[in-house]
Parts: C-alpha cells; structure tokens; sequence
C-alpha cells in the first residue's frame, strides 16, 4: 500500500539522481478508469489506494517510477483487471505521450517517424529509453524492462502508434515480453491486436524492413524539421553523450546477442578498437569495468522487474555458466541472485 499524500510534488531530485521516474500526467485518466471499472467514488477509490487520485490530471511534475508502479498494481488487484496498464494506455491515446508523440508526427517514413520518438523517449521520465535496431531485413524496437503494468501501458502505446502513425495500415509483426502469460491474455491480445511471444529475452516489437519503409499520408516535411529544431533549441530533444551511446550499444547487444566484446563495440561505433578503449580511458574506465556496469545494472533490473529464469538472465547478460554469473553478481550486490529476487519480491 503505498504511503499517504496530501497532493503530488515535482520531485526533480529523482531525476537527478537518476532514479527511474514517470511524469505523473501520463496517468491521466486513471481515476475515470479504476472507478468505472469498481463503480466507486473517485474519493473512496484515493483513500483506499491512499493515493490522490483527483489530483493526477492537474499535477506536472514526476513521480519514482515504483511508486506509480505500486498504484498501478493495488489499481490492478482492486479492479480485477491484469492488463490494467494495457488498458489504460488504449483510453488515453498516443496523444498523451506528449512531446514523445509530437516528435514523430508529419515525418515522411515510418521508419524516421519512429526513430524521432525514440530519441524523444526520456520525456517520459528517466529510465524509459528505447533503442530501435536494424537487423538483416527486419527491425526491432527495444522496450525497457519496466514492471509490468508500466511494461504493458508502453508496449499498448506503441502498438497504437503504430497503427495511428501508419492510418491503420501497420501493425508490428510481434511483441515480445518477460513476463508471463495470464488467464486474460487473450483480452490483452484483443487491446494490442498484436500476437505476444511470453517469457522473452527481452521486451520490443519486430517489424520487417517493408514496414519501416512505409510513406506516411501525412507527413508534411517541413513541419516535421521544424518540430526537431524547436525541441533541440528548448532543450526538450535529449542530447545522448558518447558514454551514454557505448552504455546503450552494450546492453543492445547483451540482449540481442548475449554477448559484448570490445571489437563488435567498436564496429557499431564506426571506429577503431584503440580509439574506443582510448576514450574509455580518458573517462577514467576500461572496457571490462563498463561491461561490468552494465551486466549488473541488467541483472538487478530483470531479476526485479521480469519472470526469466536465472539461467536466462545469466545466458543473456553474457555468462556462459550459471554459476560464474551467482558469484559475480554476489560481488556485485552482496546476495545471490536467487536472495535478491526472493528479497525484492518480499518486499512488493
């Protein structure tokens, strides 16, 4: 049960000590929502959840993601409905993404209208960056591993952004999640009118290249330059640094190949193993402390936040025994994997 307020604050400290966060206006419609669905007063609704339910749609600001979290899933259990946050997602609309929507309007291709709310994702708040990948002739969009409601209020956002973008035209070929199936699946099926692969290695949408390349009917060029350079200039287009950019490549290729090594980093960065390990360097780190950062930074969020099996997690960050993976993560946190994830779960 989350902790009693009086009304909801901008906590720009979070974002600031880059604790995960969600604008609080994202939530805009959920008080109509859970007290439709309980068919009790918005009042007696926010003193049971001991949250203020009437004050979302009026708050700027963010929240600790697992905080919004926590309500999303107390909304959840009180109503009934396990895809709450796919629910949810599906009454408010794209539109509610705000500056992240705005981003990718009027571009000419789906592909470049995509990539614009990609690089427009931290909006948001901070830890919902998503990275769109290009493999052979398919695509993928990498979605963060959040906890499942906010898992499934992202991924029914972008499955209707697909549709909105394409005027009903496209609709992503699959959405892989971690987390698994449930007995209302097939109504979260019938949300996203996508099909959803269960228990996957990661969570994100594939498309082929020929979706990508899609001409969208109301792409206006000049409006869209327009819209990127107004978000550049206001400080609202997130400019991602040469550290940021090796981070996310790393975990890229953890999840998508299960493996990261200083060669194929540097390929992606179209440079030379020896300027990448001389920049590294010069932040004060080595390729294997980066590395290191970021398996552990992985581990500790899908031992949280996902259902895949250790092994999985162990497979997927890397480590090709079970049991190289419990002592380095033991370095890492002090606790097996098996004690963090039993400790995180007692503690929900």
């Amino acid at each position: 049960m989350l902790a009693q307020q009086s009304s909801i604050q901008h906590h720009q400290s979070y974002v600031q000590r880059q604790v995960p966060t969600m604008r609080v206006q994202l939530l805009t419609g959920l008080a109509e929502l859970v007290q439709e669905l309980t068919e009790l007063p918005v009042s007696a609704l926010s003193s049971a959840l001991n949250f203020p339910l009437e004050s979302i749609a009026t708050t700027e600001g963010f929240l600790p993601m697992s905080q919004i979290s926590a309500l999303l899933d107390e909304c959840a259990r009180l109503t009934g409905v396990d895809h709450l946050g796919a629910l949810l997602a599906r009454r408010q609309g794209p539109q509610v993404l705000g500056m992240m929507f705005l981003a990718g309007r009027n571009a000419h291709f789906l592909q470049e209208a995509i990539a614009a709310m990609v690089k427009q994702s931290a909006w948001l708040g901070h830890g919902w960056q998503c990275q769109m990948l290009q493999q052979a002739d398919v695509a993928l969009l990498v979605l963060p591993t959040l906890p499942k409601q906010l898992q499934l209020w992202l991924a029914c956002h972008w499955a209707w952004v697909f549709r909105q973008l394409s005027a009903g035209r496209i609709r992503p070929n699959r959405l892989f999640v971690t987390h698994s199936s449930s007995a209302q699946a097939s109504q979260l099926r019938q949300l996203l009118e996508v099909p959803v692969q269960y228990q996957a290695d990661f969570n994100g949408f594939l498309c082929s290249e020929e979706q990508m390349q899609l001409a969208l009917r109301q792409g206006d060029r000049q409006l869209f330059e327009l819209v990127q350079h107004y978000l550049e200039l206001t400080g609202q287009q997130p400019r991602q640094s040469r550290l940021e950019q090796i981070r996310g490549i790393m975990r890229e290729q953890l999840v998508i190949q299960q493996q990261c090594n200083l060669t194929t980093l540097a390929n992606a960065l179209h440079q030379s193993p020896r300027t990448v390990q001389y920049y590294l360097q010069h932040q004060g780190l080595s390729f294997q402390q980066l590395l290191d950062e970021t398996r552990e930074q992985q581990a500790v969020r899908l031992l949280k936040d996902s259902e895949l099996s250790i092994s999985r997690i162990a497979e997927q960050l890397g480590f090709a025994d079970i049991s190289v993976f419990s002592r380095r993560f033991r370095v890492w946190t002090g606790q097996s994997p098996r004690q963090y994830r039993q400790h995180h779960r007692a503690c929900r």
